[in-house]
């Protein structure tokens, strides 16, 4: 990667990713910047910073208009905000209500510690994609930003003290959060979400926080990267590291697995190798739930190199969704669940 013709073709495959993104309805505000090039054979290159996708919005939105404000509490989103993809905060309040960006009260909706149950199951914001909170914010209420599917980045800045009970439950698309230990009281915040790395800025979580890495009801467990600012491994073992494309791949000891997604839309490829900070690891896995509820998605190619797929890896995708797999026939090692919604697959796919 140091000669000039390879940067040139690596510049030209990131110009050509951004491109060709394609926008969904209501999610036409926003454009991803993301971090990868695409290489030769399959393989995605991964920049060494590997931040998720930011996703940029119209600097000319007046997001006051987009937000219900009581006091100082941010409690809803008004008809408007509801259509857009990025949110970003006014200045001045101090706290996001229990519920905030759900489309149903949050008292019609039971929460116990640390786990979450309903028989009226709530609807988040589902084109909700960013939000950036002002360092005016000092608590993030319960379900906050629950069931906001396609939420993918956030900010936790410093001035942030409490997070509630399920405050980003079950946000599938949100790959990677930043806590530092200015936050004094947590409570089981991240239930369901299944693609979520947390990185946290010390050695060791405090006390006082409660079932900060809890993912469900199994004995599953969200990964930590501690003090991610000079560590990019996460307590299991794993680098993860998100493509141009929104998929997320977990990285150890030359292997890759696909291990989750943030916002993603249109046609996607899983890639055959990954290299990261110059080393080269062969994608074979996709993990249970790796795509859950990217409904945006139109088609996905699944290379040869994939050996195992586990169960309700593709669930809750769009009816128009064809699989394409270079494989001639499904692979013994691949679960008998993983495509749960029988969506069209084309075997012995070539390019």
């Amino acid at each position: 990667m140091k000669n000039k013709i390879t940067i040139i073709i690596v510049m030209l495959c990131i110009l050509c990713l951004t491109t060709a993104f394609v926008s969904c309805d209501g999610k036409g505000d926003t454009t991803p910047s993301g971090n990868t090039g695409s290489g030769d054979n399959g393989t995605i290159i991964i920049d060494e910073n590997n931040q998720p996708p930011k996703f940029d919005g119209d600097d000319d939105i007046d997001y006051s208009k987009a937000v219900i404000i009581e006091g100082t509490t941010l409690t809803g989103l008004t008809e408007y905000g509801k259509t857009l993809s990025r949110i970003v905060i006014p200045d001045g309040v101090t706290s996001i209500g229990d519920g905030a960006f759900l489309d149903l009260p949050s008292d019609s909706i039971e929460i116990g510690d640390g786990s979450l149950g309903s028989s009226n199951k709530p609807a988040g914001n589902r084109n909700l994609i960013s939000v950036e909170i002002p360092y005016s914010v000092t608590e993030i209420g319960e379900l906050a930003f629950g069931y906001c599917y396609s939420l993918s980045y956030i900010n936790i800045p410093n001035s942030i003290k409490s997070i509630s009970n399920g405050a980003f439950a079950y946000c599938y698309s949100l790959t990677s959060i930043d806590l530092t230990s200015d936050i004094t009281s947590v409570i089981a915040p991240f239930y369901g979400c299944y693609s979520l790395v947390i990185k946290y800025s010390n050695l060791e979580l405090p006390n006082d926080w409660k079932g900060i890495n809890i993912l469900d009801d199994s004995f599953e467990r969200i990964p930590i990267v501690y003090n991610y600012i000079s560590n990019d491994i996460a307590d299991d073992g794993y680098i993860y590291a998100v493509a141009d494309n929104g998929v997320q791949y977990a990285l150890k000891d030359g292997i890759a697995k696909v291990s989750g997604h943030s916002y993603i839309s249109g046609d996607i490829t899983i890639a055959s190798n990954v290299s990261y900070k110059g080393k080269l690891y062969q994608v074979t896995e996709m993990n249970t739930y790796a795509l859950y509820c990217a409904t945006d998605i139109n088609s996905i190619e699944i290379p040869s190199s994939v050996a195992f797929i586990g169960a309700s890896a593709l669930v809750c995708h769009s009816s128009s969704l064809t699989i394409y797999c270079e494989a001639e026939s499904q692979p013994r090692e691949w679960n008998s669940d993983w495509n749960p919604h029988n969506r069209p697959v084309v075997w012995g796919y070539k390019k």
